[in-house]
């Protein structure tokens, strides 16, 4: 529509199209249905990215994602703009089945996973959120997400997928580019994700939720971790060192009174 303005098509991904719409004005309801229609219609649109004008940029797309959603929205998690280390914190899941008794997202229970053009949607919604805050570099490249851990909204390894696929479209050089050193999944002791990472040679890095050296403390904050025992894990741990060469992460919260004691130490 002339009056509204035009699209552009930025990138394409599993032949899914992710489409920028620039206006002339500030879109109404009625004009974003519209736009919405004709392009279902007419192209396997995958998302649109934006919404732009002069002064509103990327709200009108947050809203109307989120109206969509309801659920997740994308974390950036820190930036340095002098090294250009822009980190992006990232969902996999809509919700969490795994109930860490520290975590909000635990207590909305499990909603739906995020499909792998869903997770890449978080990235573009920053990288675009990033260019129109920081504009460019001396260089006059843009400023872009260069990190990416998924340490949003549910446990990766229970939508692994979906999360695997994504972390492929990060990796290609014809997409998203991204080094497999800036990928890092953080996960609640998921075993047999980790030993399906290792077979299909999905060399990222990995961070373990610990949170406790006590395993009776560990077991009632992560009770997932019933399942799966801490020699399980060492061991499939092992391997995954051996294989990749990459360091592990592990993550410990401070509770008062319940992880940060003396014993805990």
């Amino acid at each position: 529509n002339q009056q509204v303005g035009y699209w552009k098509i930025d990138l394409l991904v599993n032949n899914k199209l992710v489409i920028e719409i620039k206006t002339k004005r500030q879109i109404s309801s009625s004009d974003y249905k519209q736009i919405k229609k004709y392009l279902s219609e007419n192209y396997p649109v995958g998302l649109i990215l934006s919404f732009s004008d002069t002064g509103l940029k990327i709200k009108r797309s947050e809203y109307n994602y989120l109206k969509q959603k309801k659920s997740w929205n994308p974390v950036l998690k820190s930036w340095d703009l002098a090294l250009n280390r822009i980190t992006i914190c990232l969902s996999s899941q809509i919700g969490c089945a795994v109930g860490c008794k520290f975590c909000v997202t635990g207590k909305l229970g499990f909603i739906d996973n995020l499909t792998d053009f869903e997770i890449i949607e978080q990235i573009l919604w920053a990288n675009n959120y990033v260019k129109q805050k920081f504009w460019k570099k001396e260089d006059k490249t843009w400023y872009k997400v260069r990190n990416v851990v998924f340490m949003g909204m549910g446990e990766p390894m229970l939508n692994y997928e979906n999360v695997k696929n994504s972390i492929l479209m990060m990796l290609d050089q014809t997409k998203l580019s991204l080094s497999k050193r800036h990928i890092t999944i953080s996960t609640s002791w998921i075993v047999p994700g980790i030993k399906q990472m290792l077979a299909d040679n999905l060399d990222v890095m990995l961070a373990i939720s610990l949170h406790s050296a006590n395993p009776t403390t560990r077991e009632q904050l992560m009770p997932i971790t019933k399942r799966y025992k801490l020699d399980e894990l060492m061991k499939v741990l092992d391997e995954y060192v051996e294989q990749t060469n990459n360091r592990v992460f592990y993550e410990y919260i401070m509770i008062k009174n319940v992880t940060d004691t003396l014993q805990e130490a």
